[in-house]
């Protein structure tokens, strides 16, 4: 598992001591798992937990020259009708904040549900590595046999952008099956200088940021519309950014066919528009079933379609996707 500053999943170890009821110290040790080609960072970290609140510090290698090195805190707050969560992780190797995030819901009475997010990352986040992005290797180590580990921590940089996201949205029960609601999220992406100078390090051009993304979708849910146990949600979203202008239409339906037997079904379309004049249709249909075979063990079935519309200058495009899964899930 991923958190106290632990950036994915690793192999390795992790344990902790509980001094006293309010107090556990851990420790964490592993290289990470996600990445399987190339140079394959290894770290190190502590953490404390003091009730609600984690401190935590770690220190991450790649090829024996600092990657990430970070300290942050979590912090919980958790009553029957309030809620918050907080993320801060600050990278001193590079001084630069790598996330700054908080959460929370509030429901002052039972028909009603306040929610926000505000959260500031670097995308993706703030590592030595994001030097490979966009170069003809997939090793830092070599990388450093052109260049010194100053300038590759420089290209690191200007290959770090940064994203903003702030949302805010409240749920009105309406009646005992049936609640309406909706949000307004405001996004951007920061722009990137262009980078590289040679073919090993790749040369990738200057990329501009988004500019301010508005969007706003309404919605309606269902509940224990077709047996007791069932959620459907209707959404719609209208975007609108500097770039372009998007619509969708969103329905999702989750039902208990049985005490063990689940069925989801989804579909989802989204319209497009550009202002140089391009445009796009996708449609995304989904269907996942689930059957509890055993308390922790479970069969999971899931098919899905993607199907895309391009048209741009007197030129178009079609593109269609289809994906499956199958397997049994184990919980232990």
């Amino acid at each position: 598992s991923s958190g106290a500053g632990v950036m994915g999943r690793f192999d390795g170890a992790s344990a902790g001591f509980g001094v006293s009821p309010s107090l556990r110290v851990n420790a964490v040790a592993g290289q990470l798992s996600d990445y399987t080609l190339g140079s394959k960072p290894v770290f190190y970290g502590a953490s404390v937990d003091m009730g609600p609140l984690t401190v935590y510090a770690i220190n991450q290698t790649v090829d024996g020259v600092p990657d990430r090195r970070a300290v942050g805190t979590e912090i919980r707050y958790f009553e029957p009708d309030k809620t918050a969560f907080a993320l801060l992780d600050y990278d001193t190797s590079y001084s630069i904040l790598n996330t700054a995030m908080v959460q929370g819901t509030l429901s002052p009475s039972t028909e009603r549900t306040y929610t926000m997010l505000l959260d500031h990352r670097k995308a993706p986040y703030m590592s030595t590595r994001n030097a490979l992005n966009g170069a003809t290797t997939t090793s830092v180590e070599e990388l450093l046999q052109s260049m010194t580990e100053s300038d590759l921590r420089a290209l690191a940089l200007a290959r770090t952008g940064a994203g903003n996201l702030a949302q805010f949205g409240v749920t009105q029960q309406m009646s005992q099956k049936w609640q309406t609601g909706g949000d307004v999220r405001v996004s951007n992406y920061e722009g990137l200088p262009a980078s590289g100078t040679t073919a090993l390090t790749g040369q990738l051009p200057e990329t501009q940021g988004t500019g301010n993304e508005w969007a706003v979708s309404p919605k309606l849910i269902g509940s224990n519309l077709f047996s007791s146990q069932d959620v459907t949600v209707f959404s719609l979203s209208y975007i609108a950014s500097p770039l372009y202008r998007g619509q969708s239409f969103y329905v999702y339906s989750r039902v208990m066919l049985t005490e063990k037997w689940s069925l989801d079904a989804a579909l989802q379309y989204y319209r497009q528009n550009y202002d140089s004049g391009m445009s796009m249709n996708r449609i995304m249909p989904l269907l996942r079933t689930a059957y509890q075979l055993k308390q922790s063990l479970s069969f999971d079935l899931e098919a899905g379609l993607e199907k895309s519309h391009t048209e741009y200058a007197d030129q178009s495009s079609d593109v269609q996707r289809q994906f499956y899964s199958l397997g049994l899930r184990w919980d232990f």
